[in-house]
């Protein structure tokens, strides 16, 4: 959902430059341990972005998002959603642990607080995975999609786009 709202965004011109940066993704090995590995990710000044490792010294958490200001090959600068709006400045080769923000499933945005959220109620969403996704949000909006087989991907991907401000749940 991610690269589909990115492109609606990048289409409408409400990105800036794009820059391909090395970043790092945890993965689960054969045996079930965790490992890290480089990936690479393209970003450009507007898009949302999630961090994905805790850093005291920068001040973020796994799951802080914010909208990226500036980047180049070798460094970032995003502000920090929130009440503050914080503006955090670092280099990729300390800290690479970053995705896409524009979207999330439930569990990777397990204790994250936002103002505003929208989830997807698909039918595999039982009791638990609805109330973990409404848990330590001040508002939110539920979107039910009633739509036909084929449609739902594109309807939820049209709604990251338009709500590009907002962390959205699937």
């Amino acid at each position: 959902m991610n690269q589909r709202a990115r492109a609606i965004l990048k289409r409408r011109g409400e990105l800036g430059a794009e820059v391909k940066v090395e970043t790092w993704r945890e993965v689960t090995r054969d045996d079930g341990s965790l490992a890290s590995e480089p990936a690479e990710r393209i970003f450009a000044p507007g898009d949302r972005v999630m961090f994905l490792k805790n850093d005291r010294e920068l001040g973020v958490k796994n799951g802080s998002v914010g909208t990226e200001m500036s980047v180049n090959i070798d460094s970032m600068q995003v502000i920090l959603d929130g009440k503050h709006e914080r503006q955090v400045t670092f280099e990729l080769r300390n800290y690479a642990a970053i995705d896409h923000g524009y979207a999330a499933t439930v569990h990777k945005a397990q204790g994250v607080t936002v103002d505003r959220v929208s989830v997807l109620a698909t039918p595999g969403m039982d009791r638990l995975l609805s109330y973990v996704s409404m848990t330590g949000i001040f508002a939110a909006r539920i979107a039910r999609a009633r739509c036909p087989p084929l449609a739902p991907f594109d309807y939820v991907v049209v709604a990251v786009a338009a709500n590009h401000d907002q962390l959205f749940l699937a």
